[in-house]
């Protein structure tokens, strides 16, 4: 169960539909075939995901070996420290650079750790790489027209977005920051469906 979800966008539609239901606070999920695929979405004061891993009876799931990718992005974050697994893993890693970024998105975007088993300090450099990215998602999207800056570690967004654009925004704003982000929604408009 979610509250104030404003909008729901799913990065393979073909393993899985996301549907928000009336009164905005469930959402319903129907797998379509074997698959992973994030479900992302936007609430009214960040961005979350929502890892989804759909398989069919009796299929084995592989876990993903989460030491091995930790200890591969070691190189580009010295400081990276991993302990523990499954519920109880916790990963860390302070002042991280562009390079560290990068090196750690094949950890986060197994979906095995969820947003308070990582504590990562961002640089001002790290972050406006991931604006960067995120200006790239968004006109990749339609959505160029959308401003983005942070402030300190929230990212502020402005504009006018249907429900189906603010879906394409959560998604993207998710898979720039390599999970979860808080947000500034103030002056982002959310138009009512046309009739």
């Amino acid at each position: 169960r979610l509250f104030d979800v404003q909008a729901i966008g799913i990065e393979k539609p073909e393993v899985a539909n996301v549907e928000l239901l009336p009164g905005g606070i469930e959402v319903l999920v129907t797998g379509l075939q074997s698959g992973q695929t994030i479900a992302a979405v936007l609430l009214s004061n960040m961005v979350i995901g929502v890892q989804v891993k759909v398989r069919a009876p009796g299929e084995k799931v592989t876990e993903p070996d989460l030491t091995a990718l930790t200890e591969k992005a070691k190189k580009a974050c010295p400081d990276l420290k991993f302990a523990g697994g499954g519920a109880s893993a916790e990963l860390s890693a302070s002042m991280l650079t562009v390079a560290c970024r990068d090196a750690l998105k094949p950890v986060l975007e197994t979906g095995a750790l969820s947003v308070k088993q990582v504590e990562l300090m961002y640089s001002a450099e790290s972050l406006q790489a991931q604006l960067k990215d995120l200006q790239e998602r968004l006109a990749a999207q339609g959505l160029s027209r959308l401003k983005a800056h942070y402030q300190g570690l929230t990212l502020v967004l402005e504009g006018k977005v249907t429900q189906a654009e603010a879906g394409k925004l959560a998604l993207a704003v998710y898979q720039a920051s390599r999970g979860g982000a808080p947000a500034d929604l103030t002056n982002l408009e959310l138009l009512p469906p046309e009739p």
